[in-house]
């Protein structure tokens, strides 16, 4: 696979960006959203999630109002170009 074709994984980024938006530390979000900060504190250090650790993604989807795509790649989806698989 070239290059070009790989998808980068950009969750460091995301949250240095929504943390700095917010104005809270790493700890505080891991307070609100009841993730260890340790496991904070690796994402943010550029580690992705395993299996220990990929079912807190979802609290922070939530917490931060992003989807997945948006939280793993900094993707945001347009709803303009979404068709459904099929119709009924």
């Amino acid at each position: 696979m070239s290059e070009r074709n790989k998808i980068k994984f950009k969750l460091k980024e995301v949250i240095a960006r929504e943390v700095e938006a917010r104005g809270i530390s790493l700890t505080k979000l891991a307070l609100l959203t009841r993730i260890n900060k340790g496991t904070l504190h690796n994402w943010y250090n550029g580690s992705a999630p395993d299996a220990r650790t990929i079912h807190h993604l979802m609290s922070l989807c939530n917490y931060l109002r992003l989807s997945l795509g948006e939280l793993l790649y900094d993707f945001k989806e347009n709803v303009d170009d979404f068709r459904p698989v099929f119709d009924t």
